[in-house]
């Protein structure tokens, strides 16, 4: 068996181009073995030198390249062994389902108690139940064979026993029964996890353009797709929806009657968000009615809560009066117009959440993405917030931007990966669901211009921008 010195000893190599040819210089241009033909020929402009000098300079470096494979290449490779990740993966996976599984005996445990304290007072009922009995059988059986004080006593006693039941009515209204839960997939992935692709393994879309068209020259702020080939838009300053295909023609037209922020669809019924009232309205068949009030905020962005309902951004003024005092809230509210939960304040601080927030989506995680501004200088931020007012993540876009970070829409998509639209670089940044940017989907260089809305159904995505303009891409990964 060859020894691994011998191995290293190596015949000359021939030109790949000019296989008769032996190479004698190296191209540091094309980062290959060249032979004086090639030095004359293709690479003659070509940064190249002799293969000995190349040689020198890559033994020179030689300590620095093993550091690196040994330091740096092999752990990134180790990393991504599944082999590797086992282990781990099974370990925090049944440390998750043995706390999962405490929490749940502790509040089994609970409920229980609650059971068996709402059936002390069993006993001391029966025993009036069995009082109630008796008296029962006295009128049927004894009534008329008693003596005349006997009725009358127990008159008296059968009047006591129901003006006793008429006033613990209430108390005996008290005894509660157990109102199952719904185990929805979703929140169980939330509390106990799920297995995702590292940011490196995450597949990254590209969007190609299917269809442009120009619509009334007014900046399309707001769009709801429906299908893959419908959607309803809304145009700055307009009172109206308008529900389009995707050639741009106009289908239907809902009248709000008054200007509006935003707006969200179900069925029939539109709800939609109003600064001149203070209210999230509805609108039915034509008929404006108050679905849920505001005040002292105005209504901004809101979108459908994935648990039901709607989720609503209140702002304090207008952008331009932003302080440093300015708080904003984000409600989720129920399809009856109840709320359900606010999000104001940080769970582990207690500081606010938001400035001024003006745009929502929710995540298959159920965590809201909100738009945030604070004020005209900095960078707008999109604050990720849990289900239990935690903040997960503040994104507040790329430092390399020629122009600030300016917030103009957000989605979610089923992977949970989250679009921005940054409206001063023409952009749409991509990020994951823990917050990590993964890459621009569309920039400046693809003819997108001014950017202010968007929705996606399936794999269409929808973009409605400045001038009347509206895009139509399908995603493809």
């Amino acid at each position: 068996m060859a020894s691994r010195t011998e191995e290293f000893q190596f015949a000359v190599h021939t030109c790949r181009e000019h296989s008769h040819e032996d190479v004698f210089s190296y191209c540091n241009t094309c980062h290959e073995r060249i032979c004086e033909l090639c030095v004359k020929g293709k690479h003659k402009e070509h940064d190249w030198n002799s293969i000995s000098k190349h040689v020198r300079k890559i033994r020179r470096e030689a300590v620095s390249i093993a550091k690196k494979i040994r330091e740096v290449l092999i752990p990134y490779l180790r990393t991504g062994s599944a082999k590797a990740r086992k282990e781990s993966n099974r370990r925090e996976i049944i440390q998750t389902q043995q706390a999962l599984k405490e929490t749940i005996d502790a509040y089994t445990k609970l409920l229980l108690a609650i059971v068996d304290e709402d059936s002390s007072n069993d006993q001391e009922l029966e025993k009036k139940i069995e009082q109630l009995i008796k008296i029962a059988e006295f009128f049927e059986d004894h009534i008329h064979s008693a003596h005349d004080h006997v009725v009358l006593d127990m008159d008296e006693e059968y009047k006591g026993k129901e003006k006793e039941i008429r006033q613990s009515t209430n108390q005996l209204s008290k005894v509660r029964s157990f109102k199952k839960g719904h185990l929805a997939e979703d929140t169980l992935k939330y509390m106990f996890g799920h297995m995702v692709f590292g940011s490196r393994d995450i597949v990254k879309p590209h969007a190609a353009l299917v269809r442009t068209f120009n619509l009334d020259k007014i900046s399309v702020i707001g769009v709801a797709t429906i299908s893959k080939t419908r959607a309803w838009i809304h145009a700055f300053e307009s009172t109206k929806n308008v529900l389009i295909d995707d050639t741009g023609k106009t289908l239907e037209e809902t009248d709000y009657g008054r200007e509006f922020n935003s707006f969200n669809v179900v069925g029939k019924g539109h709800t939609f968000s109003s600064t001149e009232d203070e209210a999230i309205l509805e609108i039915t068949d034509g008929y404006v009615k108050t679905f849920y009030e505001t005040k002292p905020y105005y209504a901004s962005g809101l979108c459908k809560s994935l648990d039901g309902g709607i989720i609503v951004c209140l702002i304090e003024g207008d952008r331009s009066e932003i302080t440093p005092t300015t708080k904003g809230e984000v409600h989720h509210v129920d399809m009856s117009g109840r709320l359900v939960k606010k999000y104001v304040r940080q769970k582990e601080t207690n500081s606010a959440l938001f400035t001024w927030p003006n745009k929502v989506a929710q995540n298959v995680n159920l965590d809201l993405c909100v738009l945030d501004f604070v004020d005209g200088k900095e960078n707008d931020r999109l604050v990720a917030v849990s289900v239990d007012s935690r903040v997960r993540f503040t994104y507040c876009g790329q430092q390399f931007l020629k122009e600030r970070f300016t917030g103009g829409d957000v989605m979610c998509d089923f992977r949970g990966q989250i679009y921005l639209i940054d409206l001063l670089n023409n952009s749409i940044h991509i990020l994951s669901a823990d917050g990590t940017f993964l890459q621009f989907l569309l920039t400046k260089e693809d003819n997108l211009s001014g950017p202010c809305s968007l929705s996606l159904c399936e794999n269409t995505l929808w973009i409605g921008c400045t001038k009347g303009v509206v895009k139509i891409y399908e995603i493809e990964t």
